[in-house]
Formats: structure tokens, C-alpha cells, sequence
């Protein structure tokens, strides 16, 4: 059975949780919606902490372009480049934001070219 002092103490700690579980709700970042060039669209998506989480890119028909993922520190990670519905090609990036790994599929979603780079974006190898 607990004291009185340990519910007191479990019911403040479950106070300031659901506290810092309301304000980090309410401060949480909303998605940012710009316009770009030849009427895209580019909608900004961002992490709890305010760090941008992908970037995506929608062309004037509102189809999707192309998303640019980052980690929760704000570094991109990679991206995802499309044609129509279709997965066109995927690129990876060092942390200092050279390519690493790119990507490019065919319409069957076939890996047909694979580009990898060193970390200053110099061509290492390409397969076919």
C-alpha cells in the first residue's frame, strides 16, 4: 500500500507529464505550404522539436514530385524523386550533404542505374 506521500508524489509525476505532453502538442510545428516555381507547390513537415522532417514537392497538377527526407538533427538522409505514381529514383546522402547512393528504376520499379559517391560527391562506381 502506498503513503500518502508516494500518491502524492505519483500524482504530480503523472501531472507534469501529461503537462509537457499538452504543451508539446500545442507548440509542435504545422506544416508549411509555399509556392514555388511554374506553379508547384512545396510543403514543409517538421519533427516535434521544429526540426524539418521532408520537404516534398508537388508540380501545378498536384501531383508528387519529388520528397526530401531529414533526420531528427535536420540533415537530409535522402530522397525520393517520382513520375507520376511511380518511384523514378532514390538518393542517399553523407552527412555533409553530398549524394552517397543514387538511385534510378524503370517503370516495372526495377533498379536499373546505381551511382555511388565518395564523400566529395566524386564518382566511385556506376552499375548497369
Amino acid at each position: 500500500m502506498l503513503s500518502n506521500k508516494q500518491m502524492n508524489m505519483t500524482h504530480i509525476n503523472l501531472v507534469a507529464v501529461l503537462l509537457l505532453a499538452t504543451v508539446t502538442v500545442l507548440f509542435a510545428k504545422e506544416p508549411e505550404t509555399l509556392s514555388a516555381v511554374g506553379g508547384q507547390k512545396i510543403v514543409k513537415e517538421f519533427y516535434d522539436s521544429g526540426a524539418i522532417k521532408s520537404i516534398n514537392r508537388y508540380g501545378p497538377d498536384g501531383a508528387l514530385i519529388g520528397i526530401l527526407h531529414h533526420n531528427e538533427q535536420a540533415v537530409a538522409i535522402y530522397a525520393e524523386m517520382y513520375d507520376g505514381q511511380l518511384l523514378a529514383g532514390k538518393i542517399y546522402y553523407y552527412p555533409n550533404g553530398q549524394p552517397r547512393i543514387e538511385e534510378r528504376y524503370d517503370v516495372q520499379g526495377m533498379k536499373r542505374i546505381e551511382r555511388r559517391f565518395d564523400e566529395h560527391g566524386q564518382l566511385i562506381s556506376e552499375t548497369q
